[in-house]
């Protein structure tokens, strides 16, 4: 079985410097996305825009630090038991580079096989490796004449899978066994745009069901104490603005993520948008924006790593509940709603 998701993250801001260090890794466990203003690592462990040295900010808007780290999120019901996979700062991750075989066995972790890759515009196979060894046999993206598929002006693509029981850092539960590849691009055209892709796989032998996945995002916003979030159900997207006090949203930064794809499911009669095109008699499902904070208050607090109670957690704020299972209240109407801090943020 395959779902997929895309989102798009957008970013606002001003003025330019160019420079930060990227770590060099024995596989290229992290890559730099820096096809225009933006500049974010790219985990193939589920993590991304961390650094992976420092474990601080990791993705910045030309000089001006915009996130501090983002992590995918994947959670369903297993024979009844909810499993789920999920990652935030570092090594804080139940995901490992590789892929899964059809005997549903994990292979590839700390080979170079199973590197991010990254192609710009005027590669070829004789100026980057990663494009002579581009993997199309582990499922990366080729054009139609099969070459490595470059979207924009720049491309990184990564299979990660959650299937490696020893290397599961955060739920210490069984795995989904999921393989996941990551597609990252964007252009100079759309100076403050990245688009990310997941492709979900289940390489096991039973059904996922009520499936859910996201990820967790840890802005940090010019001065992290001013930081305030919105969300907008129209647009199927989550903001992240400042709050000077001087004048209401007056900042030079917004950061949101904005969902394009959703997972499609059969509904006869319907159309579903996905990145290759119109699907009929299919529709895309639907999109949950959960309220979730760091630190306070606690019954949205973060799922605890290593506890066996973090699943559940992390399943409930998937489908946009609380730690207990509660459903989120729209302060002006007082009914219950899936979108948290939506409506005019003044």
């Amino acid at each position: 079985m395959k779902i997929r998701s895309l989102y798009i993250l957008l970013l606002m801001g001003s003025s330019f410097s160019t420079g930060w260090g990227q770590t060099s890794a024995k596989i290229d466990t992290n890559q730099v996305f820096d096809a225009n203003y933006i500049r974010a690592y790219i985990g193939n462990n589920g993590i991304f825009a961390n650094n992976p040295v420092s474990g601080g900010i990791g993705l910045w808007y030309n000089s001006n630090r915009i996130i501090w780290t983002s992590g995918l999120w994947l959670a369903a019901r297993v024979n009844g038991e909810v499993l789920a996979s999920a990652s935030d700062y570092t090594t804080l991750t139940d995901f490992t580079c590789g892929a899964i075989d059809s005997a549903g066995i994990p292979f590839g972790k700390n080979e170079s096989l199973f590197r991010i890759y990254k192609i710009s515009s005027g590669d070829s196979a004789t100026n980057n490796p990663d494009y002579a060894d581009w993997p199309v046999q582990y499922g990366a993206p080729v054009d139609s004449f099969g070459k490595p598929l470059l979207l924009g002006n720049q491309t990184l693509w990564c299979s990660y899978t959650d299937a490696y029981v020893e290397e599961r850092n955060y739920n210490p539960c069984s795995p989904l066994n999921a393989e996941i590849h990551l597609t990252v691009w964007g252009s100079i055209d759309l100076p403050g745009v990245m688009f990310l892709r997941w492709e979900f796989f289940n390489k096991g032998d039973v059904t996922w069901q009520d499936a859910y996945t996201g990820f967790f995002v840890d802005p940090d916003l010019g001065d992290t104490n001013n930081n305030l979030v919105g969300s907008d159900s129209l647009l199927s997207m989550v903001y992240c603005y400042e709050d000077t006090h001087y004048q209401f949203m007056d900042s030079t930064f917004a950061a949101a993520y904005l969902l394009l794809e959703s997972p499609v499911v059969l509904s006869q009669g319907d159309t579903a948008v996905t990145f290759e095109g119109l699907i009929l008699n299919f529709r895309n499902s639907g999109k949950i924006s959960p309220l979730a904070y760091k630190h306070f208050p606690y019954e949205w607090g973060m799922p605890q790593h290593g506890r066996t109670y973090a699943r559940y957690w992390i399943y409930r704020r998937l489908m946009g509940l609380d730690t207990s299972g509660t459903s989120m209240m729209n302060p002006v109407s007082g009914d219950t709603t899936l979108w948290g801090l939506s409506g005019d943020p003044v």
